[in-house]
């Protein structure tokens, strides 16, 4: 042992970085591993989650209730959505929204994901989704063109709709909460 005596401090200070690394790795993704939602309410979701063609989107903007409607295109995936996403859900749960009728159509291709993304953030208590599917962009400007809506699929995207179906504002890329609310102004405005 005498003789291998850097070799057992190289031994140790490699099994001791190792360590270290797999600690940083642990501590770094245990947030994560907590709040893992549970695959039962991921299935959940998944099963009620509604897929709807593109030029239903016409009939989902005129309202059944007689209240104006808020469409809120997004993704799971897409990193502008998970910062607007906070934004509306916090006015809804706030009740900021009560005359609004929210409609959430998602561009997501892969369902699981979008289940665990609804989970994980408890969007799925607050509205229900609907997806598209990523691809059909130009079938979504197409369907909400009589609208008066620029929509070119670029997301996230949020406009508000009179009980008829007109475009009163809309919003491509990051809102904050006050630009939320002038949109909303505006639309109680016009009716």
């Amino acid at each position: 042992m005498k003789n291998n005596r850097p070799d057992d401090i190289r031994f140790l200070i490699n099994t001791f970085s190792t360590t270290l690394i797999i600690v940083a790795i642990l501590v770094t993704f245990q947030p994560y591993m907590e709040n893992e939602p549970r695959l039962e309410e991921v299935r959940y979701v998944e099963q009620h989650i509604v897929t709807v063609d593109p030029q239903d989107l016409s009939r989902m903007i005129k309202s059944d209730t007689g209240k104006p409607v808020m469409l809120v295109a997004y993704a799971s995936w897409c990193y502008f959505c998970r910062q607007v996403m906070p934004v509306v859900t916090k006015m809804i749960r706030n009740h900021e929204l009560d005359d609004v009728t929210p409609v959430f159509i998602s561009l997501d291709d892969q369902p699981r994901k979008l289940s665990r993304y609804l989970v994980h953030n408890e969007y799925n208590t607050l509205f229900a989704s609907y997806v598209v599917g990523y691809g059909l962009s130009r079938e979504i400007s197409g369907a909400m063109q009589p609208s008066g809506s620029s929509f070119t699929g670029i997301i996230p995207y949020v406009g508000f709709f009179d009980k008829n179906g007109k475009l009163r504002a809309e919003s491509t890329g990051i809102v904050n909460e006050r630009q939320l609310s002038v949109m909303v102004q505006k639309l109680r405005n016009t009716n």
